[in-house]
């Protein structure tokens, strides 16, 4: 009996005749991949660790330029050597002492880099920082190398000391590296004294610090002499906790050497000032290397997604010689699911069952387009009606008592009164039922309320006033009519009536943000949590006394705008009530108002 495998589709039949492709295109990747980083990782750590630490060198030479700079401009101040070398005046001389201790305040203050700035001319003829620090008596500042170093250079010349510890301030002993300048009066030919600037570690610190050599990395710096000058574990070394590969890195002719085994092994790179003949070094762990900063792990990502797209383009191209059919139909389906109706090109698609299919297929999708369409009409008629429907219901209510305050006015004789009313009804009449739009401008909008509330107005003469607040900006941006006549109506009946003594209604319209805000306040009597939760309740519409009524407003609202969109209240009981409508901005123009005017 012969054993047929058959496929469980044409995919899996495609995986399992490319499987051992990939297997083979991956196995190559992984070869040469780590055969290239083990080739290459020593030379681009290298590499990329030697410019880090050759700018951080920059850096730090270009730092103590600008430190010398300060140290020139200074050493050749005139009030700071005629105080040390030819002023005698007690009384000029406490002045020029004022003024050159006033300086080094001033240097303090703008670096906190600085930890002394001074000028030594003789045992007593000091001056240091603000001069209010006591010296300490047991420093002899005229024995320090730094002194007579900087005493022995030429004039506008710097000396630069390795670490030390300055004791010239009493009780205080920082570890600091000195920049010092000779100080010369002007006809002299020997120098007399020195200017100093005592440097903390903060600037060479934060230059040292912006290096990343990984989580374990670091970089440290020896002075000429080979004696540690920074270190970020220097208390530890000092301390004999620690130890450093000094001695390696002064024996080094190359530009770096490994040091350890395994997880410990370090990659230091050395790099030598010509300004200061600091030597700087960057101590990397080769473990980190690769998983952080290698460029051989960029090329292991190149070639893999290169090897991944041929295999990916191989695999396209077999996979459509096999599929074509499936693939052209596949692709009909997905563009009706989106709801293009193209139908499927049969041309490209051999003479077999796949295209009887299509044929199938082509006529279901017109079927399906012309549903679409006829039941797209239906909707939109069906939207459209309903919101005519909804503007309809005009209360009869409030036309009964309009013409019944007419004829009460004209038997009494009120003709400018009769004559008022009776134009701000028939205004009210021509813009509800003479035209078909669904927009108003606010304009017109604000205009139909006004003249609804003109008329409550007159009937509740001596309970009702009113007020409008419209932005100019806004006033011919788009709203759907007949929304704040039934708020104002609502505000009237359910607010005002019921309290005593002369009622407000505000009427405002404003942009906010992207939106346009409608609102309706008034300082009736308010409502209570229990009034606010029913308030659009279909079944709490009273036709009688508001015939269009919140529940209309809410529904045309959200029908037409969307659900983000609507009216909502705040009220609290005797604090009055406040109706908001929020829509989104819309722009006007000039036909809709042309239509009313006519």
């Amino acid at each position: 009996m012969r054993f047929r495998f058959q496929f469980k589709s044409i995919r899996s039949g495609m995986l399992i005749c490319f499987l051992p492709i990939i297997l083979s295109a991956l196995f190559l990747i992984y070869v040469f991949s780590f055969r290239y980083t083990e080739k290459n990782v020593l030379n681009n750590s290298v590499n990329c660790t030697m410019q880090l630490i050759e700018q951080a060198n920059h850096n730090i030479d270009s730092y103590l330029d600008y430190m010398e700079n300060i140290s020139y401009l200074m050493s050749g101040d005139k009030d700071l050597l005629r105080y040390l070398f030819s002023e005698r005046d007690p009384i000029r001389r406490e002045e020029l002492r004022s003024s050159v201790l006033e300086r080094f305040r001033l240097v303090r203050e703008t670096r906190d880099d600085i930890y002394n700035i001074g000028a030594v001319a003789g045992p007593s003829n000091i001056l240091i920082n603000d001069g209010t620090q006591t010296l300490n008596p047991y420093a002899y500042i005229l024995h320090e190398a730094w002194y007579r170093d900087a005493l022995e250079t030429s004039k506008g010349m710097t000396v630069l000391s390795s670490s030390r510890v300055q004791n010239i301030i009493m009780n205080e002993y920082p570890w600091v590296v000195t920049l010092s300048s000779p100080l010369r009066y002007t006809g002299r030919t020997k120098n007399q004294g020195v200017f100093f600037i005592d440097l903390n570690y903060k600037a060479i610190e934060e230059q040292c610090e912006r290096i990343d050599l990984g989580t374990r990395g670091y970089v440290f710096i020896l002075d000429k002499k080979g004696n540690i000058l920074y270190h970020p574990k220097q208390q530890l070394i000092y301390s004999g906790l620690k130890e450093e590969q000094i001695k390696e890195v002064l024996d080094c002719g190359e530009e770096y050497f490994l040091s350890g085994k395994g997880m410990q092994q370090k990659l230091y790179t050395i790099t030598e000032s010509q300004k200061t003949g600091w030597t700087v070094v960057g101590v990397a762990y080769t473990s980190e290397l690769l998983k952080n900063r290698s460029q051989t792990q960029l090329i292991y990502t190149l070639v893999t997604l290169l090897l991944c797209l041929v295999l990916t383009a191989a695999v396209t191209i077999l996979s459509r010689r096999i599929t074509k059919p499936m693939i052209l139909l596949q692709e009909s389906m997905k563009r009706v699911e989106r709801g293009n109706f193209e139908q499927v090109d049969l041309t490209r698609i051999p003479d077999h069952e796949i295209r009887t299919l299509g044929n199938a297929f082509n006529m279901m999708a017109d079927e399906i387009q012309k549903l679409m369409a006829e039941n797209i009409r239906e909707q939109e008629e069906k939207r459209r009606n309903e919101m005519k429907a909804l503007l309809s219901q005009i209360n009869p209510h409030f036309l009964y008592n309009t013409l019944d305050s007419i004829v009460w006015m004209a038997e009494a004789g009120k003709n400018r009164e009769v004559v008022h009313m009776t134009m701000a009804l028939a205004r009210l009449l021509r813009r509800s039922i003479s035209s078909d739009q669904e927009l108003f401008t606010i304009k017109q909008e604000t205009d139909y309320v006004k003249n609804y509330l003109d008329i409550q107005q007159m009937r509740y003469k001596d309970k009702l006033d009113y007020e409008m607040a419209i932005d100019e900006s806004i006033m011919e941006k788009l709203v759907i009519r007949l929304v704040l006549q039934p708020l104002a109506e609502n505000a009237i009946y359910h607010g005002i009536k019921y309290k005593s003594g002369r009622g407000l209604i505000r009427i405002e319209a404003y942009p906010e943000g992207r939106d346009i805000i409608l609102k309706v306040t008034d300082n009736g009597k308010g409502m209570t949590e229990e009034q606010m939760k029913s308030i659009f309740q279909k079944h709490k519409v009273n036709y009688k006394r508001n015939g269009v009524g919140v529940y209309n407003v809410q529904t045309r609202l959200k029908l037409y705008y969307g659900r983000e969109y609507g009216l909502c209240y705040e009220s609290s009981p005797s604090g009055g009530t406040a109706a908001i409508v929020r829509i989104p901005d819309m722009e006007g123009g000039g036909e809709s108002e042309k239509e009313h005017r006519n």
